[in-house]
């Protein structure tokens, strides 16, 4: 009798690896000396890179005018229009110039994902990715003309500024101007906390 009890238990347990095994395939370990990795931990989708110290935008959302200080104006030769301001939205023009420099500041609930599946396919006459102050930016050129030049403040918010010259400067110049604005709004954007 104990050998015919043994035989039941293992018949039973042959029965339920077969069962087992036709519902769902064997998953095989990682190779020795490898680790798993989410995909998302490097890149999010289209390529674009995560942003590592996420940043509260909201309160910029609301007015990205606030985004200035009047001392940053000042020292970027920017004047703010109030009067063409619409909540996330900052336009302003360029002090000083002969030609007329405009452009405007906006934040977006929109990550850089957006920007780089637009890359991908074919939207922008230019394209150059680059870091401020350790957050992911793009350099992007409209088909038609100026530049923006967008940070990523979170996976799902941005920064966008551009600048539209309409004198004689190229657009890397103005990129590089667009990308100074660029600079002073993450640091107001991070000494708000």
């Amino acid at each position: 009798m104990p050998g015919q009890r043994v035989r039941q238990t293992m018949a039973a347990a042959a029965a339920l690896i077969i069962l087992t095994g036709c519902d769902s395939p064997p998953v095989e370990p990682p190779p020795t000396g490898t680790t798993t990795t989410n995909p998302t931990s490097t890149t999010l989708r289209y390529g674009a890179p995560p942003v590592a110290l996420p940043l509260d935008a909201a309160r910029f959302r609301e007015d990205a005018c606030l985004s200035l200080a009047p001392d940053q104006r000042d020292a970027l030769n920017l004047e703010v229009n109030p009067d063409s301001q619409v909540k996330s939205m900052c336009p302003f023009t360029v002090r000083g110039g002969s030609a007329k420099i405009e452009g405007y500041i906006d934040f977006a609930a929109s990550g850089l994902a957006r920007l780089y599946r637009a890359n991908a396919s074919g939207s922008y006459r230019g394209w150059e990715p680059f870091e401020i102050d350790g957050y992911p930016a793009v350099r992007l050129l409209p088909k038609e003309r100026g530049c923006h030049v967008v940070v990523g403040l979170s996976d799902q918010t941005t920064a966008d500024i551009f600048l539209e010259d309409e004198g004689t400067r190229s657009a890397e110049e103005q990129c590089v101007s667009a990308a100074g604005i660029a600079t002073e709004v993450l640091a107001t954007v991070r000494a708000a906390g």
